[in-house]
């Protein structure tokens, strides 16, 4: 009976959660938040109107007849609901249903502790409450007071011209019965009767000012679905089971309150740009400048990635990694491995791990240092010291290797990657030479290490062809170096590095990717799907799922940090164009 009662309504927020399009004003979407408490651990407000379910619709056709299923499965399912709720077999969710939504709903957990405590058999006490504005109370109550089955589990606790509620009557035997609410403008479902009526709380999720800013701080202003996540409840609870699994977690413990101190909420936010662009936006409301402090780790800084650099990156890469200021990175990086060893000691100290075992966080690093001075002839600031420029980071798979298929061994070598940097001042010179010379000193006793010159216009280049038993082909990689770029990696990658000329970047699939990738961006991540998923279906049986994964064209991730205390990170989902 739990079920029927949920059923025009849990179903309907979920499937919108599932597959969020087009966008509306963030603050319709949070236009519910007035009925849950101030303190409220997850709240999302969704689109209902018709428009929206359309989109879904279509949207979720598509990878239905990818899939070689009904691109009519999610209307049927949603006319199945209407007549559900109806008590009519001929009933259509959009002729009895629809008209009845407000044009938007929300789902809220209240209390996020009970779900992340050591007890499994409380997690209904976190309280559940959705919320769906409607146009006609009287119509949608009688979906339910003129259900036979519904009321013979159910009965009206109040009945009023201001609101109904309605919950478990004497025959209702479910563990966790639902509660209902019927209001002017609101259907309200809670799993406590003490959820309702919410119209009468007097400090509310609305008035939070954590949740206000958060939610602003989301980077585009219209969102299908947008999310907020109070921390608060989540790390005090997380503390408390620490400090039940170990008596004297006092680091853990300190953690746990730095972050309750300086972390305030996270939102999140779903939509559809340009038609096959599927967006999941975070924003982090944190005073990261704090938080680092706190810890001995002041916050680094950060600078801009300029994907014109992806001319450096060959067209066939399925991952690229964009990044600025490598240098800067490296130097304090160095600078806070040594706070966040010690820190990960006395942490393993708490817990009980013999800390005798570990060597002392100086010693660690020193041993780095020594090892890399090895190989590159200066320590690791002083070998990329001269990358304060444009850098990235390439990786991708020939399939065109495998003539007869991934069932057989490749006929050359199939992987390409590469590192590609501005050589800023003629820096990189150093590191070629440091390089080189170890190559040449390690293969003079190595019989499988053959190293070349290999010739090239502006610069020098080093080949290194690397013999392995049972590879029929050898494994090279080159290095080079030029007034502009230095780069290591596999013949193909370095050939496209040095070329600079187009490569991933005057891709469409990229270039779409990138057009909606948030600016100012400190790190860019580009993952080539479309390719790869291809390739895998034309080589795996039970294609029709491999199908379904073909309609998304690429990943990618982008950020931007505006400090203090704002931080958004974009992921898309870009789907091949329909046809």
């Amino acid at each position: 009976m739990k079920r029927m009662v949920l059923s025009g309504v849990l179903v309907l927020a979920l499937s919108i959660l599932a597959l969020p399009v087009f966008a509306v004003p963030t603050q319709n979407l949070t236009s519910l938040a007035n009925f849950y408490p101030e303190d409220t651990f997850m709240y999302f407000g969704f689109r209902t109107d018709a428009a929206f379910v359309d989109e879904i619709e279509a949207l979720a056709g598509r990878f239905a007849e990818a899939e070689g299923g009904d691109a009519r499965a999610f209307s049927e399912e949603l006319d199945a609901i209407a007549q559900a709720m109806t008590n009519d077999p001929e009933a259509t969710f959009a002729e009895s249903v629809q008209p009845l939504l407000g044009g938007v709903g929300a789902f809220g957990i209240l209390d996020g502790e009970p779900l992340f405590d050591n007890n499994n058999a409380n997690n209904m006490d976190s309280g559940y409450l959705i919320a769906l504005s409607i146009t006609d109370r009287a119509v949608v109550q009688s979906f339910f007071s003129n259900n036979a089955a519904f009321m013979s589990e159910y009965e009206a606790i109040e009945d009023s011209s201001d609101y109904a509620i309605f919950g478990p009557n004497a025959n209702n035997t479910a563990r966790n019965p639902a509660y209902l609410y019927f209001g002017n403008n609101v259907l309200l479902v809670a799993t406590d009767m003490a959820l309702l009526p919410q119209a009468e709380l007097s400090v509310r999720l609305s008035d939070n000012a954590n949740f206000s800013d958060t939610m602003n701080m989301l980077p585009a202003g219209d969102y299908a679905v947008a999310g907020f996540i109070n921390p608060a409840g989540l790390l005090a609870s997380l503390n408390e089971t620490m400090a039940d699994e170990f008596e004297d977690a006092e680091f853990l413990g300190n953690m746990f309150a730095m972050y309750a101190e300086n972390y305030h909420g996270v939102g999140l936010g779903f939509t559809v740009l340009d038609q096959n662009n599927l967006i999941m936006d975070v924003s982090l409301n944190a005073d990261l400048e704090a938080a680092a402090e706190s810890m001995g780790m002041p916050l680094p800084e950060f600078g801009a990635v300029d994907l014109a650099f992806a001319s450096r990156v060959p067209a066939n890469a399925a991952l690229v990694v964009f990044y600025p200021d490598l240098a800067q990175a490296i130097s304090q990086g160095v600078e806070q491995l040594g706070t966040m060893m010690e820190m990960q000691q006395q942490m393993l100290e708490e817990m009980g791990v013999d800390s005798d075992q570990f060597e002392n966080a100086e010693d660690q690093i020193a041993a780095m240092q020594a090892g890399i001075q090895m190989i590159t002839g200066g320590t690791l600031e002083e070998s990329f010291g001269w990358a304060s420029g444009q850098g990235a980071f390439a990786a991708g798979i020939d399939f065109t290797a495998f003539p007869n298929g991934f069932n057989s061994p490749p006929t050359r070598n199939p992987i390409g990657v590469s590192f590609v940097a501005e050589n800023v001042d003629g820096g990189a010179q150093q590191l070629y030479d440091g390089l080189t010379a170890f190559i040449e000193r390690f293969a003079s006793s190595t019989p499988d290490l053959a190293v070349s010159e290999k010739e090239i216009v502006g610069g020098e280049a080093t080949n290194i062809a690397i013999t392995i038993d049972d590879i029929p082909f050898p494994i090279e990689v080159q290095i080079a170096v030029t007034d502009s770029i230095f780069v290591i990696g596999t013949p193909d990658y370095v050939e496209a590095a040095l070329t600079g000329d187009g490569g991933i970047g005057s891709t469409a699939a990229f270039q779409n990717a990138a057009s909606v990738s948030l600016g100012d961006t400190p790190a860019y991540v580009y993952i080539a799907l479309e390719p790869i998923v291809t390739r895998l279906g034309m080589n795996m049986s039970g294609g029709s799922s491999m199908q379904a994964l073909g309609l998304f064209e690429s990943m990618s991730f982008s950020g931007h940090i505006g400090l203090p205390s704002s931080t958004s990170i974009r992921y898309v989902f870009s789907l091949v164009a329909a046809e």
